[in-house]
């Protein structure tokens, strides 16, 4: 009888917060690992997933364009890690306010950026510097 109302109105549909949490997992999980081609990937999946079935200000949002900026830092795309940094930060002062942990995360993860940004710099001049 299940099997006849299964093909009657189909099976249920998975739903949207369930298939963004398994997504995100999967893409921290990558992202801890430093895989960072397979992060993007799925990054990129997740982002196209969230600005279809999240509202603008959804913590969800915010936070997938965090990973994001992760996945790329890791890529060392520094631009576009920024730029997703930026854009979950004023996601989540809007949805937070300015003094949350939320948003403390976002700066923690743009001064991250900076850092190794700041490395690469320095690494290249001191080599320039003592050939």
């Amino acid at each position: 009888m299940f099997k006849k109302f299964k093909e009657k109105f189909g099976a249920p549909k998975a739903d949207k917060s369930m298939v963004w949490k398994e997504s995100n997992q999967e893409l921290v999980d990558l992202i801890r690992s430093r895989k960072a081609e397979e992060a993007l990937d799925v990054g990129q999946r997740l982002v196209d997933f969230v600005d279809r079935k999240f509202p603008k200000d959804a913590p969800e949002k915010a936070t997938t364009y965090n990973n994001v900026g992760m996945a790329l830092l890791l890529n060392s795309d520094f631009s576009l890690a920024e730029e997703c940094f930026r854009e979950a930060l004023a996601m989540r002062i809007r949805i937070f306010g300015e003094e949350h942990r939320e948003v403390a995360v976002v700066y923690m993860n743009l001064a991250q950026m900076y850092k190794v940004r700041a490395q690469q710099i320095l690494s290249k001049f001191h080599e320039k510097t003592t050939a």
